[in-house]
């Protein structure tokens, strides 16, 4: 953490509940496109490796890239989107039973929903 390549987000609804990423994304992109394909990018075979990597990309490095992208965003003009300062924006895991996997997603809450005025939210 502090030398840049790992994150960490604390969980927005449950205490002690970090989610540690790897906080670049270049370095995420070796480690989820590939390295884990690295004999079919060396033996010429990149259309086939990219082909199978398209699913990891678009959620384990776009996916967390663009969900950064949205928590900066909602940090910087979150109080004139909602009229209230912002005073946590996190991240989550949602559990939908629909899906067989745990969904993540980007958590807000405003000073007025956590009970908290204006006047106390300030720094």
């Amino acid at each position: 953490m502090r030398s840049g390549f790992l994150g960490k987000d604390d969980d927005a609804v449950r205490q002690r509940r970090p989610l540690y990423r790897t906080a670049d994304p270049v370095i995420r992109f070796h480690q989820v496109v590939r390295h884990p394909r690295v004999a079919l990018f060396e033996d010429g075979r990149g259309v086939e490796a990219w082909a199978d990597a398209q699913p990891s990309f678009e959620s384990l490095v776009l996916g967390p890239h663009f969900e950064q992208l949205a928590r900066d965003h909602v940090r910087r003009i979150g109080e004139t989107l909602v009229g209230t300062p912002i005073v946590t924006v996190g991240t989550t895991v949602l559990n939908d039973k629909g899906t067989p996997r745990p969904t993540r997603s980007t958590s807000w809450r405003s000073a007025q929903a956590r009970g908290i005025s204006a006047a106390q939210s300030q720094p």
